[in-house]
């Protein structure tokens, strides 16, 4: 409890632990599998980062877009401790590629937390040796699902590579597994656990959140407009959207209505992504 202590004191920057952090952390250092629902802001990232620069090995982290591996990234590399190193696995060609594989085949890794895609995750033969070097030296510490309501919502034609991660617990029984999401009916929570292989779960809820769906065809977007201006006014959120040409229509409609907001989905240039993400991330759009 001391050395948890002084990590999070020292490297994180942080004075205490939040409702539930402590009983997570204790549970994912124990080896043991899983289950976060818990809130956007209430320090979901912080249950698998502080027990990872603790472990003697490497954490790999899948999570669905590159924006989130950027975001916990930037947030990482800004705390400014030296000795936390983090990589982002887009595993492009160039020195930082060729620096993160020889890092992870060597017997003793720097790394401590490596994102990736579950696409990358089962179709990258080059991720598979080096985790299979990983395994060897006894230094694959943790895999963890960040945004885990994807590998339902998303895994059967949108993201099928979600539906392959069984694989991961048939090749790695003992690694222990973590999932983390904001929103998880139990339905949802059972069908993670058998997608993911995981077994004698803990399962840590927040059954105080309430959740609302709205039949989209009797709402329109001057109603969303209305809803943000009188409830929200000084907050930022997502307007989910089904198709790109969909995500263009609505996000001019919102300007319309004098809704700072941007675009964003696949079809959009990488630089014009990260900007849009920044200024969402700095609150200069709503």
């Amino acid at each position: 409890m001391v050395e948890l202590m002084d990590c999070l004191t020292k490297t994180f920057k942080l004075a205490s632990l939040r409702f539930n952090q402590g009983q997570i952390i204790k549970a994912t250092l124990e080896k043991q599998y899983t289950l976060i629902v818990m809130p956007t802001g209430q320090g979901k990232s912080l249950c698998y980062q502080l027990p990872a620069v603790l472990a003697d090995g490497v954490t790999i982290v899948v999570t669905p877009l590159k924006s989130l591996m950027h975001d916990q990234t930037s947030k990482l590399t800004f705390i400014g401790n030296v000795t936390l190193q983090i990589k982002v696995s887009t595993f492009s060609e160039g020195s930082d590629y060729k620096k993160t594989i020889a890092d992870l085949k060597g017997s003793n890794p720097k790394i401590k937390l490596l994102y990736t895609t579950p696409e990358m995750l089962c179709t990258s033969q080059t991720l598979k040796a080096a985790m299979e070097s990983l395994r060897m030296h006894n230094k694959l510490a943790h895999f963890v699902f960040d945004e885990a309501q994807c590998i339902v919502s998303w895994g059967n034609k949108f993201r099928p590579a979600y539906k392959k991660l069984m694989w991961l617990h048939n090749s790695y029984p003992n690694v222990p597994f973590m999932a983390l999401t904001a929103t998880a009916s139990p339905d949802t929570k059972l069908r993670i656990e058998r997608l993911l292989g995981l077994k004698n779960v803990m399962s840590v809820d927040r059954p105080n959140i309430k959740y609302s769906l709205l039949n989209s065809s009797n709402v329109t977007v001057t109603n969303v407009a209305e809803n943000i201006k009188r409830n929200y006014p000084n907050c930022c959120g997502i307007v989910y959207c089904i198709t790109r040409d969909e995500c263009e229509k609505v996000t001019a409609k919102l300007r319309a209505e004098n809704i700072t907001c941007q675009a964003y989905h696949a079809g959009i240039s990488q630089n014009t992504l990260q900007s849009a993400h920044k200024l969402w991330m700095d609150g200069d759009v709503q």
